[in-house]
């Protein structure tokens, strides 16, 4: 099963860039490349796949946050990986 890594880049409420991929690799080499500046958010979303919850039925497995500084977005990208 791959995880597929997805990140938005929100400055001034406005979408200004998106990636979505199942490669590390090409994922952290965009993470790299982004400035972070006082109005910049990124949302980070890791999906795992889908599985049965508590009551039977299909639910997607992810982790998801929004981050406004690099040192939280790579401590939260280095959680999500453990799993």
């Amino acid at each position: 099963m791959k995880k597929n890594y997805t990140f938005k880049i929100y400055k001034s409420r406005n979408i200004v860039s998106r990636l979505s991929t199942h490669s590390v690799r090409r994922f952290l080499n965009h993470l790299r490349t982004i400035n972070f500046s006082k109005h910049t958010k990124v949302y980070l979303k890791v999906a795992y796949g889908k599985s049965l919850d508590n009551f039977g039925k299909v639910a997607p497995d992810c982790n998801e946050g929004y981050f406004g500084f690099r040192q939280d977005l790579l401590q939260a990208m280095e959680a999500f990986n453990e799993i």
